[in-house]
């Protein structure tokens, strides 16, 4: 257990191995979704924008490469 106002051991820095995708929302997302079929993945966001981008591997990387993007009037709350 770590003592308040002690320096914080980084012992791994990405856990869940995460990656981040190019061009991301310029706002907070509302919703992701994953296709089924194909290695895509939409995300919508309260910037009123809807994207699409696929997703692919490549050895031990993943790589993001923007297909498509929508917009809206208003917040997009839904991608299914």
């Amino acid at each position: 257990m770590a003592t308040f106002g002690a320096a914080a051991v980084a012992t791994n820095q990405n856990p869940n191995k995460s990656i981040e995708v190019s061009q991301p929302p310029n706002d907070s997302v509302s919703s992701l979704c994953f296709s089924p079929k194909a290695n895509i993945l939409v995300a919508t966001s309260w910037d009123n924008q809807v994207r699409c981008w696929e997703i692919s591997h490549s050895g031990t990387g993943v790589a993001s490469v923007p297909k498509a993007s929508i917009s809206h009037d208003h917040p997009v709350q839904c991608s299914t």
